[in-house]
């Protein structure tokens, strides 16, 4: 349990990013902050603010293109895509399995069945 509190407090040192996976991990967070349900504690916004931070500083990373607008335009368009891929993959996840969670007969002492009813109210 240390460990991961440890991996959670290092991500937001551009360092540890950086020998860690560097962009590349920054793309993985994203991904599962917007499409899995255990990755709301992940630090997605800081770690933009970081991200950019690194692709500012050119000479640290082997990046594709020689100019850096190309290389900033290059990784805002693989965030905004692992962005939206997160999405497409927690609707699909809800879609599939939110009949588990919105069973009447069910009930559960982490989603109250009178929660799931005021939203779904709330969303018509």
């Amino acid at each position: 349990m240390e460990s991961i509190v440890e991996v959670i407090s290092h991500l937001t040192d551009p360092d540890w990013i950086m020998q860690s996976g560097g962009l590349y991990l920054v793309l993985l967070i994203l991904f599962v902050e917007t499409g899995l349900f255990f990755g709301f504690f992940l630090p997605g916004d800081p770690l933009l603010f970081i991200s950019g931070m690194i692709i500012a500083g050119a000479d640290q990373l082997g990046h594709p293109f020689a100019s850096s607008l190309s290389n900033l335009i290059f990784w805002e368009f693989l965030f905004i895509m692992s962005a939206v891929t997160g999405n497409f993959v927690g609707y699909w996840f809800g879609n599939k399995f939110g009949h588990l969670f919105a069973n009447p007969k069910r009930r559960g002492w982490f989603f109250k069945q009178s929660h799931i009813q005021a939203a779904n109210d709330f969303y018509k």
